[in-house]
């Protein structure tokens, strides 16, 4: 499955990308943080081995997304995410999904 990654040498913090993922979803998917002068992404990386599905104990958690009705909001999931891309709407888990639903492809790049 694909990723988003950015480039921290041409990213300048303006948060355009968090803005337009929010205006899709209840909340925004993606993170930008500064660190030492440079801005990173928190994203979902869609592991291979993903310890979010797995630690799952309703297999709600699969590579596409989140099934909002298995969700318990136990939470296991933002605990174990390697990347801490994992969040909560709602009492709900959320990670990105490169907004499959989406005919133009992820907001945040758009």
């Amino acid at each position: 499955m694909e990723s988003i990654v950015v480039n921290s040498n041409l990213c300048d913090g303006c948060l355009n990308c968090e803005n337009m993922c929010a205006s899709v979803h209840k909340a925004s998917r993606i993170k930008i943080i500064e660190y030492d002068s440079s801005f990173y992404s928190i994203v979902c990386q869609h592991c291979e081995s993903a310890p979010c599905i797995k630690i799952c104990p309703t297999e709600a958690i699969t590579d596409d997304g989140v099934d909002t009705e298995k969700c318990i909001g136990c939470g296991l999931c933002v605990m174990v995410c390697p990347f801490g891309a994992m969040t909560f709407t709602n009492k709900i888990a959320e990670k990105c999904d490169l907004c499959a639903d989406r005919e133009e492809g992820p907001a945040c790049i758009k």
